[in-house]
């Protein structure tokens, strides 16, 4: 506190002030605050308040120079160094927050409410040792509190220290009135957890004795039965562990994780006994469960495999359920499998040709069945030969289906994925408008014709179709933003990327970027929120998923393709040349700072505590710092998907523009443990040993890593060609690296012969880019009749395909 005594008048205004900024009352404060500062103009408590108050009414500015300013006349108080720690904590700043918390610590070690917050920050940065010791302190401060003994133990356990962990419950009285008054559930939740330390220490017996022990205060059945499991097993109960299974199977008989364990369980207590038997019982005690009948496929082969199909086809057919090939997708895993499938559905569509249905049950021919069950029926074989990439085949049953009902919506929907698929995209947006114009209130339908809009690179229209659902006829794009819409944000960035407005593209990358550092700072809340209502094994799974948030494909897309237009601005920007090793002009303090960010220990703030600024398109790229801006997104890749061979490629080709050859070689390492014959890696190889080792001393070159040294690049890259001459990917990277066209063309005849041959399985995506690459790459002119030739292959063996 500032050393100001203030009048009896003063003391009321102040009590009144703070009493404002609790009921949000806040231009009622700033009129008090300024009576006081009538009096007391240095008073920094009074200062820090009001400009707290000017934030609140949205006087942003001001109010965190009122805090400065009070800070600045009241330094030594712990008030307002806890006010400038919230002004931080509003704009995002958890480090400076916490800085600041501490100072108030400092100033007032038994503050409650500024070591919670403090602990708040400390567990979302995931500073687990200084989180555990504040927690501790909050113990101390109020030893009769179940939450601070919770989140003392908690502290331990994100420390990994179970043992202690457990220690802390060992200590704490359960007698007491706080722990009394709460909830059944709030009990059960911390039972719960108790039970998992008693685990994770290993200590099998004594996690269910407790449970035995507290198992009136447990309302999570399922739970408690699901842990219970895992004890018994771990202490060789089978028979108890069976009798708990049943239970859980009687609860939910649709979790394969139950009917997997139960399995397991069962052949273990009855040695005689299959999987086949066990599953066949279950099948008959739980008839509705579709996930036994899975397992029962799983485990089945020959005529039992067969007529278990034949049996599951013929029931959701009666039934007109659509989803069955979905639901039967793992079977595309297994060549056997799919083929029995395919093979069953053909013999059903030959039955329905001849007017009947012959029955699983008693092989008896019944000509009399629901409309509906041809029209499934031929549904089962489009979704079939789209899984098995014939579009042909899948266009005609699709057609069967139109015959029988024409504007059937599911039909239709599947005609628009398989044009997709087959690269028709014209077709498949007429298909999807059609299918809108059925129902244009209808959210999905108008879902599917965005989509197929925006795979056309048509994005004003798909906005304006987003716009008939926005709300008072605000802006679609901001209100995307805000509904964090990322599938189709994902897809707009991809559709300018792919019409050549890349600063557009650019925009849209750094807007997904900021939705996920948004969903991650947005849980600072929270932490508090969980220990207070003793959510405890739930916030401890959230904090495990947290940690994972940004490897959602749609951050990894954004990411990839942010790297690779940054890459693109450096190397066509007219503000760089073309910089040999160790001649790159870049801000090296710049650079380190950027590094030195990165050293924490989970991957969720690496790189920034708030979210980048949204600006022009333009600006984007008249950057004149492209490799440094791509940073937050390769370090966010990188550290989320270590193991992605692309990732690998992306940082390699980043820090071989930067210069810095540690990192080259590392990930250049990286790439060939992940996959050495992959066309990525040959890339980079060809490339270390073409480009970069030429710039090398001779003190340099010896420092290269062992498989680098002594190899003949020339013979290296025809053993290549060699191994993988059925690979265009292969063979085009090679002719890029070695500019050898004639050897390209003379393999790419090659391919396409034993493709028309059928000798190797086609995709027609890879084929589709290799062409549309070929096509853009002025480094490889292919002579003009091959490229003829490889359009006239592709149309011949993908007939809708559209180039």
């Amino acid at each position: 506190m500032s050393k100001v005594e203030f009048s009896n008048r003063e003391k009321n205004l102040y009590k009144k002030l703070l009493k404002c900024y609790e009921c949000k009352q806040y231009r009622n404060g700033i009129k008090i605050s300024k009576q006081i500062l009538d009096v007391f103009p240095n008073h920094g408590e009074t200062i820090s308040i009001k400009g707290l108050c000017l934030y609140g009414i949205g006087k942003k500015e001001q109010g965190e120079k009122c805090v400065k300013e009070g800070l600045r006349y009241s330094i030594n108080s712990d008030l307002c160094w806890r006010v400038y720690g919230l002004i931080h904590r509003y704009n995002r700043r958890y480090s400076e927050s916490l800085k600041c918390y501490r100072n108030a610590i400092k100033m007032d070690a038994v503050n409650l409410t500024v070591l919670r917050d403090s602990a708040a920050i400390e567990i979302h940065l995931r500073e687990f040792d200084n989180f555990r010791e504040t927690r501790q302190k909050l113990l101390l401060q109020s030893s009769t509190k179940t939450a601070c003994w919770v989140g003392y133990s908690l502290g331990y356990y994100f420390c990994g220290d179970y043992k202690n962990a457990l220690c802390v419950f060992d200590s704490f009285n359960e007698d007491n009135t706080d722990y009394k008054s709460l909830e059944l559930c709030e009990k059960g939740n911390i039972v719960l957890y108790c039970v998992k330390l008693y685990m994770l220490n290993q200590e099998y017996q004594n996690a269910l004795n407790y449970i035995y022990k507290s198992k009136d205060t447990i309302l999570d059945h399922i739970q408690i039965w699901k842990v219970m499991v895992e004890i018994l097993q771990k202490l060789n109960r089978f028979e108890d562990c069976l009798q708990v299974y049943s239970c859980l199977l009687n609860a939910n008989p649709h979790c394969m994780g139950f009917i997997k364990g139960f399995i397991d369980i069962s052949k273990i207590v009855h040695e005689t006994k299959n999987s086949v038997e066990v599953l066949c019982e279950l099948s008959s005690k739980y008839p509705s469960s579709v996930a036994i009948q899975k397992m029962l496929i799983l485990a089945s082969d020959g005529e039992n495999l067969k007529m278990i199909i034949r049996k599951m086809v013929y029931d959701a057919a009666k039934r007109s359920q659509f989803s069955l090939v979905e639901f039967l997708s793992f079977m595309y895993k297994d060549s056997y499998k799919m083929q029995m499938l395919h093979t069953v559905l053909n013999e059903i569509c030959k039955t329905i040709e001849n007017n009947y249905i012959l029955s699983p049950y008693d092989n008896v021919e019944e000509t009399v069945y629901p409309k509906t069950f041809e029209l499934c029926i031929y549904y089962y074989m489009a979704c079939n030969d789209l899984k098995l990439k014939n579009y042909d085949l899948a266009l005609s049953f699709t057609s069967k289906c139109r015959q029988h009902t024409p504007n059937f919506v599911e039909v239709i929907e599947l005609e628009v994925i398989i044009h997709h698929q087959a690269h028709d995209n014209k077709k498949a947006l007429e298909l999807a408008k059609f299918c809108q114009s059925l129902d244009y209130a209808d959210r999905f339908l108008n879902q599917l014709y965005q989509k197929s809009l925006l795979l056309n690179n048509e994005i004003e229209d798909a906005l304006l179709t987003m716009h008939a659902f926005s709300r008072d006829n605000s802006n679609p794009i901001v209100q995307l933003a805000d509904m964090q819409c990322l599938w189709f944000i994902t897809m707009q960035c991809e559709a300018e990327y792919r019409r050549g407005r890349l600063d557009h593209s650019l925009k849209y990358c750094h807007q997904i970027f900021n939705i996920f550092v948004n969903i991650i700072n947005d849980q600072i809340d929270f932490h508090s929120y969980c220990l207070v209502k003793y959510f405890i094994n739930a916030y401890i799974d959230f904090i495990h998923y947290e940690d994972t948030a940004m490897q959602h494909y749609s951050f990894k897309r954004a990411s990839e393709l942010a790297v690779k237009i940054y890459l693109e601005i450096y190397d066509g920007s007219e503000n760089f040349l073309i910089c040999k090793m160790k001649k790159i002009k870049i801000d090296d303090s710049i650079l380190t700072k950027t590094f030195k960010s990165c050293k924490r220990n989970k991957p969720i703030v690496d790189i920034y505590d708030k979210p980048t600024e949204i600006l022009e398109p333009n600006q984007y790229f008249s950057t004149k710092t492209p490799l440094i801006d791509c940073l937050p997104f390769l370090k966010n890749l990188i550290l989320n998907f270590p193991d992605d061979l692309h990732t690998n490629y992306l940082a390699y080709k980043v820090y071989k523009r930067i210069g810095n050859l540690q990192e080259i070689f590392k990930y250049l390492k990286n790439c060939i443990q992940i996959d050495e014959n992959h066309y990525y890696t040959h890339e980079c190889i060809y490339d270390v040993l073409t480009t970069i080792s030429n710039n090398l001393n001779q003190t340099e070159i010896d420092a290269l890593p062992q498989f680098l040294q002594n190899i003949n690049i020339i013979q290296l890259v025809d053993n290549w060609r060699d191994k993988n001459k059925n690979s265009i990917f292969h063979q085009y990277i090679y002719s890029k690296c070695d500019k050898n066209v004639e050897k390209f063309e003379e393999n790419l005849y090659i391919i396409l012969k034993d493709m028309v041959d059928n000798k190797s399985k086609p995709n027609c995506s890879d084929y589709v880019h290799i062409y549309k690459e070929i096509q853009s790459q002025s480094s490889l002119n292919l002579k003009e009749n091959v490229m003829l030739h490889f359009k006239n292959t592709l149309h011949k063996i993908f007939p809708l395909l559209k180039l």
